[in-house]
């Protein structure tokens, strides 16, 4: 479990808790299990996404089928970053650059 009871993810250690405690402060508390499980939900498909981007298509199988079955363990980074160099920089500025559009567009909400 990450910082914020969100189930794990190989790439927990990536993210900046600090931001996604910004985003959850900005929903009531009665909001707050939704608003999780959305931003994990979008965090995951971000990270998805970008992976399947990223790897060559050859690894995609094997990769969607660790997911499946490894989606905690974090050494499916490295498993990564063996295929696909300079993944996992590349991870941190997606996870960013979704977190940031989200807190943008929830304080733009409540302006």
């Amino acid at each position: 479990m990450s910082a914020l009871n969100l189930p794990s993810a190989y790439f927990d250690h990536l993210i900046d808790w600090e931001m996604i405690e910004a985003i959850i402060k900005h929903f009531e508390d009665h909001e707050s299990t939704a608003a999780k499980q959305m931003l994990f939900t979008a965090l995951d498909h971000a990270v998805m996404e970008a992976v399947l981007n990223r790897l060559e298509k050859i690894h995609h199988q094997e990769f969607l089928q660790l997911a499946i079955h490894q989606h905690h363990d974090p050494s499916l980074i490295d498993w990564l970053e063996e295929r696909s160099e300079g993944i996992t920089p590349h991870l941190q500025t997606i996870l960013i650059e979704v977190k940031t559009k989200i807190l943008t567009e929830l304080k733009n909400k409540n302006d």
